[in-house]
């Protein structure tokens, strides 16, 4: 990521300079952790297009995308058939909804020819989902909405007590929905 004066953007340019020296895959952490920023649907065009012209491939960590503010989400491999040929997918509910340790993630492989490499791991390489993950998992995406409603409120109440803590300290901060950098006073 490069820091720019209105917050965080992704680095085309090192990207595309660590793909020509030899890179095949980026890691993409969909929204960014640990600046929450949300990346919009022509950021992720222009990473697909530097990703194709070096035939590499993304890994999209989207483990965070339920906890965002008010700012719309653009999955990865939605962006069009480049990226859902070039891509995969991690998801889960273990940041959004506090149940890490359950043992349960998905991964979602929309290449045809990917998913056929995934079938061929052993066991001992996808393996590892427990039966209280896939209950807790699914409690959370199908009841939890309210609790995430209410999670978020949290946190946006702690952001802007932060910023405004930082605001008085003189110190700069990215405490905007999105990742962007707060308007001084």
């Amino acid at each position: 990521m490069l820091r720019t004066g209105d917050g965080y953007v992704l680095d085309l340019d090192a990207i595309d300079a660590a793909l020509s020296a030899g890179a095949a895959s980026v890691l993409l952490c969909n929204p960014a952790n640990p600046v929450g920023r949300v990346f919009q649907r022509d950021e992720l065009a222009a990473l697909a297009d530097n990703v194709e012209r070096h035939r590499a491939f993304v890994i999209s960590d989207e483990i965070h995308a339920p906890l965002r503010y008010g700012v719309a989400f653009t999955p990865y491999a939605e962006i069009d058939e480049r990226t859902r040929h070039h891509s995969v997918t991690l998801f889960g509910a273990s940041k959004a909804w506090n149940i890490p340790g359950l043992c349960l993630g998905f991964i979602a492989v929309t290449n045809p020819a990917h998913r056929a490499a995934w079938a061929t791991l052993p066991d001992a390489a996808t393996a590892g989902i427990s039966p209280l993950g896939i209950a807790a998992s699914a409690a959370a995406f199908q009841d939890g909405k309210a609790w995430l409603a209410n999670t978020l409120e949290y946190l946006t109440e702690q952001r802007a007590t932060l910023g405004r803590i930082f605001d008085d300290a003189g110190v700069g901060c990215h405490t905007q929905p999105g990742g962007r950098r707060r308007a001084p006073r």
